[in-house]
């Protein structure tokens, strides 16, 4: 489709063009399940009729992962996704454990293990404050709005938000916060 952009996409071109092949792309929604997007777009083809792809991008390479999914050979890692911690600095200046996020609106994004750590980390210490967001760059622009004060999203995510926001941000921060379950 037209108008895609972004790290896939200029992988999928470069390989395409290194095969001498022509590019066609077939965008989906992750399903909830990663081995059911393996069937469904590499080996067998989804039930509405549309695929299988050659070539599926943003795979993760886990051995247990791939030795579940013998049908699909799963090689070449090309980045890692990392989850942190996007905060105002001026709603929490100092953030060092879960407790430190009491009290304040939090972001995460609808369907992700980040969304679920932090709803569930401490049995449910956070979890009247999180806001979940269709993607993770709306959690994350949420706090470059003012909506929430802190994020847990991918760093691809948060990086997204700063870098299409209409101005800089000035108070805000990216951080590792590593939870239990990520």
């Amino acid at each position: 489709p037209q108008g895609m952009q972004g790290l896939d996409v200029s992988i999928a071109q470069a390989l395409a063009r290194a095969m001498g092949l022509q590019l066609s792309l077939l965008p989906f929604d992750a399903d909830e399940n990663m081995s059911d997007d393996l069937r469904n777009m590499v080996w067998k083809g989804h039930y509405l009729g549309y695929g299988p792809a050659d070539v599926m991008l943003h795979v993760p390479v886990d051995k247990y992962f791939m030795q579940q999914n013998k049908q699909a050979f799963i090689f070449a890692p090309y980045m890692r996704e990392q989850v942190v911690l996007l905060r105002d600095t001026q709603r929490l200046p100092q953030v060092g454990s879960a407790s430190d996020l009491k009290g304040v609106p939090l972001a995460a994004e609808r369907g992700t293990g980040a969304a679920s750590v932090l709803i569930g980390h401490d049995e449910r210490l956070l979890s009247a404050q999180v806001h979940v967001y269709d993607d993770g760059v709306k959690a994350a622009q949420a706090v470059l709005e003012g909506k929430a004060a802190a994020a847990y999203v991918t760093r691809a995510q948060a990086e997204s938000a700063i870098f299409r926001a209409p101005t800089r941000p000035q108070h805000v921060d990216i951080s590792d916060f590593p939870l239990t379950g990520v």
